[in-house]
């Protein structure tokens, strides 16, 4: 969130709704949650305006790539679930995270652009590591605002069709806030996409106003319970309490639970003792390029993680 106060900040609606952006821009940079306006943070703007003209010169010359993170499989002592997670290999500024741009997507129209560029990579890897014998559904993400898109469920068909796959390669990640801004459009969307075969993720679980009453009636195969209340949950009691409240709701519900955020062993096997199904984190691999992550799999074993 980002804060322009009037008159101290603008005296007119453009000036206000531009240096709000500034802070907002800044926010996300610092981490911070929200931050206020001030003339410092100008130092956002020329960057932001940069990075918005770059975007699109990136996905024609193949600048963003995927990266992929494991989720093991307690239960089955497997891996063959991955969640795909957008990069942008940015010339200037290094490696960039999702948080730096996809907002800018957004704005700039170019979302639905880069969505159908991170659906075809995934299944032309999908392609690729079939080819080698590994099975894996990758999971994708779907912003708020293009899942209310009636073009979603057209574009994933499309590539899928063209591909010769059918859904169950593919998992779609959504958020809370997804269902909230429109939950009858949702629904009708969520369904036409697991007509198809794909499993639906509600994403970072936790930190929404999703309604129990939208959730009993959306398709959703899968629930991921936010890293905020797993990093801590051993020192922290009421994380804890949030956690196995969510894997029982889940699992009462029908649903498989995936925690994120797992960066120690110790978190890992209380998570095993609260019958977590999935667990994805640091402390079995952080997200890799497609090589680095057959080299690791190629080394996985599913006595050893725990």
């Amino acid at each position: 969130m980002g804060v322009a106060i009037c008159p101290k900040h603008g005296r007119d609606a453009d000036t206000l709704i531009q240096r709000a952006e500034v802070a907002m821009y800044a926010a996300k940079q610092q981490k911070s949650g929200h931050a206020i306006y001030s003339s410092e943070l100008d130092q956002y703007s020329p960057h932001r305006l940069t990075l918005m003209g770059e975007l699109r010169q990136a996905l024609q010359e193949e600048e963003l790539a995927l990266y992929y993170q494991p989720k093991i499989d307690l239960k089955g002592k497997k891996m063959n679930k991955v969640e795909a997670l957008i990069r942008w290999q940015h010339p200037k500024h290094g490696l960039m995270k999702p948080i730096e741009f996809i907002d800018l997507a957004e704005r700039t129209g170019l979302l639905k652009d880069v969505t159908k560029w991170v659906v075809n990579k995934s299944v032309e890897q999908i392609l690729l590591w079939q080819e080698k014998g590994l099975l894996m559904n990758v999971a994708v993400n779907v912003s708020p605002s293009f899942l209310l898109s009636s073009e979603l469920p057209e574009i994933i068909t499309g590539i899928l069709a063209s591909n010769e796959l059918g859904g169950s390669v593919l998992t779609i990640e959504i958020t809370e806030t997804s269902i909230i801004r429109d939950p009858n459009l949702a629904y009708e969307i969520l369904n036409r996409l697991k007509a198809l075969g794909t499993d639906i993720s509600i994403d970072d679980f936790g930190t929404g106003y999703s309604s129990l009453a939208y959730l009993k009636k959306l398709p959703v195969s899968e629930m991921k319970i936010d890293k905020s209340f797993v990093t801590d949950m051993l020192q922290n009691e009421d994380d804890e309490i949030i956690v196995k409240s969510i894997i029982d709701l889940a699992h009462n519900l029908g649903l498989v639970v995936v925690a994120e955020g797992v960066e120690t062993k110790e978190v890992a096997l209380r998570l095993r003792e609260l019958h977590c199904d999935l667990l994805q984190g640091y402390y079995f691999s952080k997200p890799l390029p497609a090589d680095q992550f057959e080299a690791w799999h190629a080394s996985f074993s599913p006595d050893t993680p725990l």
